[in-house]
């Protein structure tokens, strides 16, 4: 499964408190994972519109670079028609929120 968007965020607060940014930026409330999809990284989802919006912790607190991603995944059946990469809009979404982001280079 490709992802239609990908944007790393530089953080060193608790996920909790990340959670609840990256959940108002987007409009979404984000929960824990309980599918597995993810495996050992600790995630919260929420799904809208045929998307699954996840967060998850890809460092430890006190590591430098990205502490945070945000992946953007189609769930629904979809007519075929060519992907559309979100991950700029997700940035600037995140970034209006005082998020300390960037879009993760494929």
């Amino acid at each position: 499964m490709e992802f239609l968007g990908s944007v790393n965020i530089f953080d060193h607060r608790p996920q909790d408190t990340v959670k609840a940014d990256v959940g108002d930026a987007l409009g979404v409330e984000l929960a824990a994972d309980g599918s597995g999809f993810y495996e050992e990284l600790p995630a919260y989802v929420a799904r809208v519109l045929g998307l699954e919006i996840a967060l998850l912790r890809i460092g430890s607190p006190g590591e430098d670079g990205a502490q945070f991603q945000v992946l953007v995944r189609g769930i629904a059946e979809t007519s075929g028609q060519d992907e559309v990469d979100v991950s700029r809009h997700l940035a600037d979404l995140l970034s209006a929120h005082g998020l300390r982001c960037a879009v993760d280079a494929p």
